[in-house]
């Protein structure tokens, strides 16, 4: 810089000095002073600007770099994030029960295709089935909306108040959202103010904020070019989504947009819905297996960054791939969709006869403890909103107890034969149907006399179980029910080898009386099913060790899971207890099978062609009392617990199978006539579906069948 002022100034004295022959007069010195002088000041002058310049260079490319490409990412980058698919629900084959429905989200600008709003409601009209009456308010509404920029992020109360005091239009004072508590943000809304009165709202806001000048002028022009987008319709079917956007080019209207996303769908409708469960708005598994499972079925959404340009709009090829997605864990079930299918149609003529409050259907293999099947009455569509009432959406066969009723027999008897108390010939007297103890009257249907055990199985005789629990005494009978699990939950759910289990929450454990708190009548009541509860599962799992020579398996209805990374954990079946030897399991086996023979109260339970073991169930439902009526609590006469619960082939059973009735209506409510049909229907084609040849001859076949009148307890 030096250099370069020197040879200017010996260039301008010589270009300033007359070209004279002989040699010129010297300049005075006053003058010669006066000329350098001037180029000093020149010099000067041109070093202070290049080193201010110098400094604010500087200043912006060094001391504030991360500062400003901080504020300039805000502008011209945002990030946004790839949707995955949550994990999906199958049967044990593979069949699809719950999954994502890939769909889209229609969003719009209103203010970008306005000389165009008949044609985009008549296209929403006929492709997305949107109403246009309801559809112009809202894009009415979008038209009026301005857009705000964020002029200052964080001013303290102070400051705010003097901005306030300004009065500037189109300036709003909020509370900071990121900042400091008690700190205030400042948004600009340059909808209709002029470039003048801009100019002068920058100057102004730069006495607050000195970045105001650098920044506020490119959000602003992002600010006048950005549109309200709202949704036009959420999740629209992918077919109606391609052929609306198609319409809408053709069109040649812009501001219009799909987004790709997803939808839960169960394409079973009704079927298992209560043990499947369903997501809420915020797609969070809030019941049954998408509750169990819902910290591996969720997805993690894969996130992008989106490079705009001064406008605000997307660039070309400015998407890129932070992270990629993951797809949640898919969870298999032991269900078997064909039977779940022939269990919930072969249950509607029961429901549409009976009107019950409540029905069941379980079905289970006993040798393993898989769930095959599983129906809950009423149901709900988890694909239709509408339908899904707060009484129908818990899983009621896990948390709703009950009194067993005469189902409850096979398992006491069974008790009475492990302990030797008794043998399936040994004889009981049963007092002509009515019979005094504890001071209270047991009664039966019938008035039987003289029967053996095995008939008082068949025949369901209160009076002579009763006396064969007395025989038992109170303490065997306790340990010999205990033994079945009664009191605890099943813990239905997910067994895998070397990973903790898995089970639905908050299961109910039922009523099983300590032996301590047992009363005179207890020991008699008990065993016919009165003053104990159970949950449909429990007494499943209960009745599952008759069918499986006397060992009880783990119920468990997930069968495996695959992750995203290929690994698969299989459940693996578990003994939860023996509680009768195979001996004695094969000996209730033969009195059970009566109940369903000419003669039983099951006869209408019998699959032709099959052996069947089973017992029906009757219970007479509590009703609570009511001091302020003067309602003391007792057994109703008109409420019912009807069942029926049993296996087959009974010598080698490929499932178990409980059908259950809370409260059916009409004259006949017993187990025999309520639920016994229903079983029958299921059972036959359960066998037809499993391939199970048929093992009784037809001349036995018809010797079993009755010829009078069914026994209907």
């Amino acid at each position: 810089m030096g250099r370069f002022l020197v040879c200017c100034l010996r260039n301008y004295l010589h270009a300033v000095q007359p070209q004279r022959a002989e040699n010129p007069p010297p300049l005075s010195s006053r003058l010669r002073m006066g000329i350098l002088l001037r180029f000093a000041l020149l010099a000067v002058t041109m070093f202070v600007v290049f080193s201010l310049l110098w400094r604010h260079v500087y200043c912006l490319q060094i001391s504030r770099h991360v500062e400003f490409d901080e504020k300039a990412l805000k502008v011209y980058r945002s990030y946004g994030s790839l949707p995955a698919q949550r994990g999906r629900i199958f049967d044990v084959s593979g069949n699809i029960l719950a999954c994502d429905l890939a769909t889209y989200d229609i969003l719009a600008e209103p203010k970008r295709f306005i000389r165009f709003l008949p044609e985009v409601l008549e296209l929403s009209e006929q492709y997305l089935g949107l109403d246009r009456r309801e559809l112009m308010p809202r894009l009415t509404q979008a038209l009026r909306y301005k857009s705000p920029c964020l002029a200052i992020e964080e001013i303290d109360a102070q400051l705010a108040r003097e901005l306030q005091a300004e009065n500037l239009p189109g300036v709003k004072i909020l509370p900071s959202t990121e900042g400091a508590a008690g700190s205030f943000q400042v948004l600009f809304y340059p909808q209709g103010i002029t470039n003048k009165q801009c100019q002068e709202i920058i100057a102004t806001l730069e006495r607050f904020s000195e970045d105001c000048a650098q920044t506020l002028p490119a959000k602003i022009e992002s600010a006048l070019n950005r549109q309200r987008e709202i949704p036009l319709k959420f999740n629209a079917p992918m077919d109606s989504a391609k052929k609306f956007i198609a319409a809408v080019k053709r069109h040649r209207i812009h501001g219009i947009r799909a987004v790709e996303t997803c939808q839960r769908s169960y394409p079973r409708d009704r079927h298992l819905a209560n043990m499947l469960g369903y997501l809420d708005s915020e797609r969070v598994g809030i019941s049954g297996i998408e509750g169990m499972f819902n910290d591996i079925m969720k997805p993690v959404s894969g996130k992008i960054e989106i490079r705009r340009d001064r406008l605000g709009r997307p660039v070309e090829d400015g998407i890129v791939v932070i992270s990629p997605p993951t797809n949640g864990a898919d969870v298999f079930l032991t269900i078997c969709e064909p039977l779940q299918q022939i269990v919930e149609e072969e249950m509607l003529p029961l429901i549409e006869q009976f009107s019950p409050d409540h029905a069941y259907a379980l079905m289970m293999n006993p040798a393993t403890g898989a769930v095959l099947a599983a129906a809950q009455f009423p149901q709900f569509n988890p694909n239709d909103r509408s339908t899904m009432r707060t009484e129908v959406l818990p899983n009621h066969a896990l948390y709703k107890c009950y009194e067993p009723g005469s189902i409850m027999k096979g398992i006491s008897v069974s008790c009475a034969l492990e302990n030797r108390i008794v043998r399936l010939n040994s004889m009981y007297y049963c007092e002509q149907g009515h019979w005094r103890y504890g001071g209270r009257t047991l009664r039966d249907t019938h008035n039987y006399a003289e029967m053996t055990v095995a008939q008082i199985i068949q025949k369901s005789s209160n009076i002579g179980v009763a006396k064969i629990a007395l025989d038992m005494g109170e303490e065997m009978l306790y340990k010999g029910l205990a033994s079945f699990a009664f009191g605890k939950p099943t813990g239905l759910g997910f067994y895998p080898e070397d990973h903790p289990p898995r089970f639905f929450p908050n299961e109910s454990p039922g009523l099983f009386k300590n032996l301590k708190s047992w009363d005179t009548l207890t020991v008699t009541r008990m065993p016919i099913g009165q003053g104990i509860s159970a949950t449909p599962w429990q007494i499943l799992q209960a009745w599952s060790a008759l069918a499986n020579g006397g060992v009880m398996m783990q119920p468990y209805i997930v069968d495996r899971i695959a992750y995203p990374d290929g690994k698969v954990v299989y459940s693996v079946p578990r003994v939860k207890g023996v509680p009768l030897s195979r001996e004695t399991a094969a000996l209730i086996t033969e009195a059970l099978k009566m109940v369903i023979e000419k003669g039983g109260t099951g006869t209408r339970a019998a699959v032709e062609g099959y052996s069947v073991a089973g017992k029906t169930g009757t219970a007479q439902m509590w009703v609570n009392g009511d001091r302020q009526k003067k309602i003391k609590g007792h057994y109703s006469n008109s409420k019912h617990f009807a069942s029926f619960v049993g296996f087959a082939p009974a010598e080698n059973p490929a499932f178990i199978l409980l059908i259950s009735a809370e409260y059916p209506k009409g004259p006949f409510r017993t187990g025999g006539v309520v639920c016994a049909p229903a079983f029958k229907r299921i059972a036959k084609r359960t066998l037809e579906y499993l391939q199970i040849p048929p093992s009784i001859p037809l001349e036995e076949e018809q010797a079993r069948k009755p010829a009078g009148s069914v026994a209907k307890r």
